[in-house]
C-alpha cells in the first residue's frame, strides 16, 4: 500500500486527533486546481502515507465524520495489471508526485471508495 485518503469535513480537528495518537504532519498545503479550495496534510504511519484532505474552513461539513474515501496501491507493471484485471483500470498518467505514475480503477467496480495504483516512490526504489 502507498497511501490512504483520509476525507474529513473539519480537517484541522482531525489533524489534532492524529497528533494526538502520536502521528506527525510532515506538510500541509492548500489545493485549488480541482474544484474548490481543500486542505491536504499528510503523515508518515510506517511506510504508508495518510493523506487528509478537507474543505480549508473547518465549519463546513461539521457533521461528516473523517472517513477514508480511498486507498492506493504501489504496483510495478502497469499493463500486468490491466491484464489481470476483470474491470476497467484506467491507462497510467503522469501522477503529482514527480517521477511516479498513476491508474485508477472504474467506478464501475463498485467499491464503495476510490481506489488508485502508482509506480514506485524513485526514493524507495533504491
Amino acid at each position: 500500500m502507498d497511501h490512504v485518503v483520509v476525507l474529513s469535513g473539519r480537517p484541522a480537528h482531525t489533524r489534532a486527533v492524529f497528533e494526538q495518537f502520536g502521528l506527525e504532519a510532515r506538510g500541509a498545503k492548500i489545493r485549488a486546481d480541482k474544484g474548490p479550495d481543500r486542505s491536504e496534510c499528510f503523515f508518515w504511519a510506517g511506510d504508508v502515507l495518510i493523506e487528509l484532505v478537507g474543505p480549508v474552513d473547518d465549519l463546513s461539513e461539521q457533521d461528516q465524520p473523517a472517513r477514508i474515501w480511498g486507498v492506493t496501491f504501489v504496483v510495478e507493471d502497469f499493463e500486468a495489471l490491466q491484464s489481470a484485471s476483470d474491470v476497467a483500470i484506467g491507462a497510467p498518467r503522469p501522477a503529482v508526485q514527480e517521477g511516479r505514475m498513476i491508474s485508477t480503477l472504474s467506478k464501475e467496480a463498485g467499491l464503495g471508495l476510490a481506489v488508485a495504483f502508482m509506480s514506485p516512490h524513485p526514493k524507495r526504489e533504491k
